[in-house]
């Protein structure tokens, strides 16, 4: 028994410091996470920043595929295939990252735009979203912090579940 917990004492500041790199990956389980998980799929139209939503057709269109609370998968209007992307929750909102070389590509939901209820519950059937594509990579180990530091997106739009109950 004495043997055992020397080899387990030898080896828990190993064990420490891995769980402490995944530390920034750990997040809370918000509502809205919830709500964009429950929605399971998503589908997003996005303009450029700063266009009026009547006088200009929409820019770029997203999918959001098979959302979980790490992961979903993303086609978007402007490349070929789906792509994986990682899933950080925060309180500016819930961020889906795509890395792409040394840039990463996120799209943000900020909040409900719009909700539902019927005999099922409550759901939110429209999400303000925003686009952006900027090379701080440290959205991975802060989403929050890291949508906040850069200024300008460069699309915003809205996100809807691709099935409403």
């Amino acid at each position: 028994m004495k043997t055992f917990m020397l080899r387990q004492s030898r080896h828990m500041p190993k064990l420490i410091a891995a769980l402490a790199m995944l530390a920034p990956y750990a997040q809370a389980n918000s509502p809205l996470l919830n709500e964009v998980v429950k929605a399971r799929d998503l589908i997003c139209e996005m303009r450029t920043s700063g266009t009026p939503p009547r006088d200009t057709p929409r820019n770029l269109m997203l999918f959001l595929e098979n959302v979980e609370m790490q992961r979903a998968r993303m086609v978007t209007s402007a490349t070929i295939g789906t792509r994986p992307v990682r899933v950080y929750s925060g309180d500016t909102g819930v961020h889906f990252v795509e890395d792409v070389h040394a840039s990463v590509k996120v799209t943000s939901i900020l909040s409900c735009m719009r909700w539902n209820t019927s005999s099922k519950g409550r759901q939110c059937v429209r999400y303000e979203a925003v686009n952006r594509w900027h090379f701080d990579n440290s959205v991975h180990r802060n989403a929050d912090q890291s949508y906040l530091s850069v200024a300008e997106n460069s699309y915003t739009g809205w996100c809807e579940p691709w099935r409403i109950d």
